[in-house]
């Protein structure tokens, strides 16, 4: 019987105490349960969307595997989709914010073991401007703050180095207020910053969308709808100091479509990397992407069944073979 094989894409500034103390073990799992492991260490931003796409269309690998942070699952994401091979998550980032968002374990031993169970769900995206996310995109300060963040000191203050870089930015910071639509109509609403989210969590903890799920087939739009900078300054504070968000100038509303536009350059992120500014056209795509799921998570009417895992079960019976004999 031929080996199954597995791809790891590892995020390219992942240290190596981190890949020892918690990639290895959970390599060494997939490699005890008979899997042929590949892994990709990416050395520059971009890589591991390229790596991705190619073992997608190659055919060569059983899983795909993103061991990063949200950046590394974005970029793996974009690089498989459309071609339906099934994604396993291990958390090696920061905030881990898709993780949390999916009620997934963070520990990459626990995940190993939920990739090797194979129980698959698909998983909702939303896309920006052709882009696919599966946490958020968002327009105005955040992403301007996270367009300015430099990525070395990232790597030792983690979320902390984009509150610098916010902090950084606030003399000059332009604020423009929005126009937008929502599946296809005009509204009332002329925010300064705009979240739309597929996921309940935002910059690791925080949440400014708590009811979004990633199963729903609607974005949540959350709006801070005032022209007012001191104002918005204020809202971050309270986001940043996990303070109840019950502020006069916030709305959230559902919707499938959402388009932004703005009279100034107004830059917008995408899972936590800025990749433009708008105008922005937002779209759901429900259930786009099988990801390897906890059973627990998967209602039975989303059961896509599992993977094929025949030597898996030809491993399990050795062991018992093995403890038979011993006793």
């Amino acid at each position: 019987m031929a080996k199954r094989k597995i791809k790891i894409i590892l995020n390219p500034i992942s240290k190596p105490l981190k890949i020892l103390l918690f990639l290895q073990p959970a390599i060494d799992l997939f490699e005890k349960a008979g899997y042929e492991v590949n892994l990709q260490k990416c050395l520059h931003y971009g890589d591991a969307e390229i790596e991705a796409k190619k073992a997608a269309e190659r055919g060569k690998y059983d899983i795909i595997v993103a061991a990063g942070g949200d950046g590394t699952f974005n970029q793996v994401i974009n690089g498989i989709m459309g071609t339906n091979i099934p994604l396993g998550l291990i958390a090696l980032g920061t905030s881990n914010v898709l993780m949390r968002s999916l009620g997934f374990p963070l520990n990459p031993i626990d995940a190993a073991k939920i990739i090797l169970e194979g129980n698959l769900k698909k998983w909702d995206l939303g896309m920006a401007n052709g882009r696919y996310f599966a946490i958020m995109a968002s327009c105005g300060f955040d992403a301007l703050a996270t367009e300015e963040t430099n990525l070395k000191l990232k790597r030792f203050m983690g979320k902390y180095a984009y509150i610098l870089a916010a902090i950084q930015n606030i003399p000059t910071y332009k604020p423009y207020r929005m126009h937008i639509s929502l599946d296809g109509k005009e509204t009332h609403y002329r925010p300064i910053f705009v979240s739309i989210s597929n996921a309940p969590f935002y910059g690791g903890g925080y949440t400014l969308t708590p009811d979004a799920k990633m199963d729903d087939g609607l974005l949540d739009v959350f709006l801070f709808d005032s022209s007012s900078f001191s104002r918005l300054l204020y809202f971050a504070l309270r986001v940043i100091l996990n303070l109840p968000l019950n502020l006069r100038e916030i709305s959230i509303v559902r919707a499938k479509a959402v388009e932004l536009q703005a009279p100034g350059r107004v830059p917008y992120q995408v899972d936590g990397d800025v990749f433009g500014s708008l105008p922005v056209k937002v779209s759901i795509q429900p259930r786009a992407i099988p990801i390897i799921t906890p059973k627990n998570l998967i209602r039975k009417h989303e059961y896509l069944g599992h993977l094929h895992l025949d030597h898996l079960k030809a491993f399990g019976s050795l062991l018992s073979k093995a403890n038979h004999n011993r006793s």
